[in-house]
């Protein structure tokens, strides 16, 4: 084992050079514990670490100038294997492949991370983190219990007091697999962080419950976070391939996707949701969902779940606490969306929920340019509705197709849900739709006896429609103006009271 707990146990030869090998048996490899490092970090060609009580490597406390670097030699695997740890639940000593605490500066390439009683990686306070080429996996899951929120990758608290990872986070190729919970989960409460996922495969969280997120990302407090996800491919986690949720007060803009480049949005690979996104706090929420493909063939087989949920999940959530909330803008462009028939979700949904004081509230997104096939419910639904929220939405040049007579609409647009408003009991809903749908190309399954396109206006909401200046109140009119901007596809409104009024032009989200 080596133990590291003064400062002369840095890199040795000229220059901060590579130095050697760490190799155990079944102790930790590699421990600094309440030092500064130095800014020429502690850089090694592999580390090493197979069975027993222990952690692999662990830095607790080591200073924001440096950090530790683990290199290999360009070839798979030659940054070390860190395998068969056990250990009892919420000890950070054992039953972890790499813990790091207060740490600043760590990368790791070529390194092979494998089977651990609680997690592969467990970061608290880290600031700038790289895993490069390398693998987390498990030939069972990674954790084992659901207290703990155990799974191979995880940075922050449960509780949310604390940073999991701020600075810059990139993963790179890499394979993170088999979580008990999630395969790779971020919780930060302040500070900012830059984050970039390329080239890498999230698959295979347990198929019961707890089994969670492929990537979870959740900021609260004040934190913000940037990033893009590209070419990844997200496989088999339980619940959804990715979900990012802001609840707090900061700012959150991830794009999944590159604009204008084929595939870059990686592949979504039978999960309940692919891709949930959630504004729950007065932060911001910008994100874009490019270029990525969804399929569920296998859900029922995997989960017991009978059918898939919606690919694209976008929901504003009801005040659960005294804020309003911020803006919430996207755009969903160029992906490809197969749903294997399911009756559970939409292909793409989107609610917003909740009642503002201060004008927020807002969503505004473009769903533009998307295929979705194999649907037995909505192709795409967006609603506004148990309070006053108001959706900005561009629905256009889409290709939707339902199957099965348990299809609905191709496009389903809603405004307003109840009667009595959550939290305002005998208040009816009175939020906004602004909609601008045309150049979509539908087709519903003739067995389900339902026109391609459906808008409703209800209880004391306002529905407005770009270019429409017919009567408010005929219901034919503005389904022919509907019909007539989609291709010829069917359609129908109804109206409750202020019916179907018009709007010059549609707000949009901006362009990605």
């Amino acid at each position: 084992m080596q133990v590291c707990d003064e400062n002369p146990c840095g890199p040795s030869g000229s220059n901060g050079g590579l130095v050697n090998t760490l190799t155990t048996t079944s102790g930790t490899a590699l421990n600094v514990a309440s030092t500064t490092i130095g800014a020429s970090n502690l850089e090694f060609r592999s580390i090493s670490s197979n069975g027993g009580s222990s952690t692999g490597i662990i830095l607790d406390t080591t200073g924001s100038s440096g950090g530790l670097k683990v290199k290999g030699n360009g070839s798979a695997a030659s940054g070390g294997t860190i395998a068969n740890k056990t250990g009892s639940n919420g000890s950070t000593a054992t039953g972890i492949g790499i813990y790091l605490n207060n740490t600043a500066n760590v990368s790791l390439d070529r390194m092979v991370l494998r089977d651990f009683q609680n997690f592969g990686i467990r970061g608290v306070g880290v600031n700038g983190f790289t895993l490069a080429n390398s693998t987390i996996d498990a030939t069972g899951k990674n954790g084992d219990t659901d207290a703990s929120n155990e799974g191979s990758m995880k940075f922050g608290t449960d509780d949310l007091t604390t940073n999991g990872v701020t600075g810059t986070m990139v993963i790179t190729n890499c394979t993170i697999a088999d979580g008990f919970e999630d395969n790779f989960e971020i919780d930060n409460h302040t500070g900012s962080l830059s984050l970039t996922i390329s080239g890498s495969t999230i698959q295979d969280t347990s198929t019961t419950s707890p089994g969670n997120a492929g990537f979870r990302l959740k900021l609260d407090g004040t934190a913000a976070a940037t990033g893009t996800i590209s070419t990844t491919t997200f496989a088999r986690n339980r619940a959804r391939g990715i979900q990012l949720i802001n609840q707090g007060s900061g700012a959150m803009d991830i794009d999944i996707g590159i604009p204008g480049v084929g595939g870059s949005g990686g592949a979504f690979i039978d999960s309940f949701i692919g891709v949930d996104i959630d504004l729950n706090g007065s932060g911001t929420v910008n994100f874009n969902v490019l270029n990525a493909t969804f399929t569920t063939a296998n859900v029922a087989v995997l989960y017991g779940a009978g059918t898939a949920g919606s690919a694209i999940n976008i929901f504003m959530g009801a005040d659960v606490m005294p804020v309003d909330r911020g803006a919430f803008t996207g755009n969903i462009i160029g992906n490809t969306i197969d749903n294997s028939d399911s009756g559970t979700g939409p292909g793409i949904n989107v609610n917003a929920t909740g009642t503002d004081n201060t004008g927020g509230n807002i969503v505004t997104l473009k769903i533009d340019g998307n295929t979705i096939s194999h649907v037995a419910h909505y192709g795409i639904l967006v609603a506004s509705g148990d309070g006053d929220a108001t959706v900005n939405a561009t629905i256009t040049n889409n290709t939707v197709s339902t199957t099965t007579a348990a299809a609905l609409q191709a496009i389903r647009v809603n405004a307003g849900a109840t009667s009595s408003q959550a939290g305002a009991p005998g208040t009816p809903d009175n939020g906004t739709i602004n909609l601008d749908v045309r150049g979509n190309t539908l087709t519903v399954d003739p067995s389900a006896g339902v026109n391609d396109i459906r808008i409703r206006q209800r209880f004391n909401t306002t529905f407005r429609l770009e270019g429409y200046t017919g009567s408010a109140t005929d219901d034919a009119a503005v389904a022919a103006f509907l019909s007539g901007n989609n291709n010829g596809n069917t359609a129908e409104a109804d109206h409750n009271n202020s019916g179907f009024q018009n709007i010059a032009s549609v707000p949009e989200p901006p362009t990605p």
